[in-house]
């Protein structure tokens, strides 16, 4: 099966305990992995101010992922994250093709 590499960037509200985040980024890595995904490159950006309010917030948890990964790992990834008020954001964004 073809992969590609995405980078993943996933927004968080900014009340949430870590603990939750952790279990969030556990399932997103589960989804991955499902999907006979590698995490090449990962990173916690923390609480940032964002560029505009989202759900009458003004800042977000950061998580950064670049995995090369199946393209089916997206449908299964934004049936995870629609409608999860705990998850305001998020971008899945292919940056390079793999045969």
């Amino acid at each position: 099966m073809k992969k590609n590499i995405y980078e993943i960037i996933t927004i968080f509200a900014p009340h949430i305990f870590e603990e939750k985040v952790q279990t969030h980024l556990k399932k997103i890595k589960e989804i991955i992995t499902n999907h006979n995904g590698e995490i090449l490159e990962e990173d916690h950006w923390d609480n940032k101010k964002l560029a505009y309010r989202i759900n009458k917030l003004n800042s977000g948890i950061y998580h950064f992922i670049k995995a090369n990964i199946s393209p089916t790992f997206v449908e299964d990834f934004r049936k995870y994250v629609s409608g999860n008020e705990e998850i305001i954001r998020n971008s899945i964004i292919k940056i390079e093709k793999i045969c």
